[in-house]
């Protein structure tokens, strides 16, 4: 009885471990797609300036301070994607241990949990 409970907690555990990677993994997408957006809004911003200077007109202060709060989100977003990609790479290193673990008890249950971390990873990194 005593060898099943501590094939459950090692389990349980490697569960836990997996469904922290995989949150990491989502909010990596979330934030890059978030990030991605404010640079295209930026982009078309730089245009509309250039467009302006290009016929003499000076870009009005309103346009000036959207450009530099794109530019500011931007640079919070890459720090909070870079920060955010560590953490997930140091979890990814734990559920392994803990994957580990498992396979010393219910080869199975770890294959699966493996297998559906291996499916998430994400794309960009």
């Amino acid at each position: 009885m005593d060898n099943n409970k501590n094939a459950i907690k090692i389990f349980l555990d490697s569960k836990n471990k997996t469904n922290l990677s995989n949150n990491l993994n989502d909010k990596i997408i979330l934030k890059g797609n978030i990030c991605d957006n404010e640079k295209e809004k930026l982009k078309e911003r730089l245009i509309i300036k250039k467009n302006l200077e290009n016929r003499k007109e000076d870009p009005s202060q309103r346009l000036k301070d959207k450009i530099e709060s794109h530019q500011l989100k931007i640079g919070d977003l890459e720090a909070q994607i870079n920060n955010i990609k560590s953490l997930f790479l140091q979890s990814i290193e734990i559920t392994n241990i803990a994957l580990s673990e498992l396979r010393k008890v219910d080869l199975k249950k770890a294959n699966e949990i493996e297998f559906s971390i291996a499916l998430k990873k994400p794309t960009k990194m």
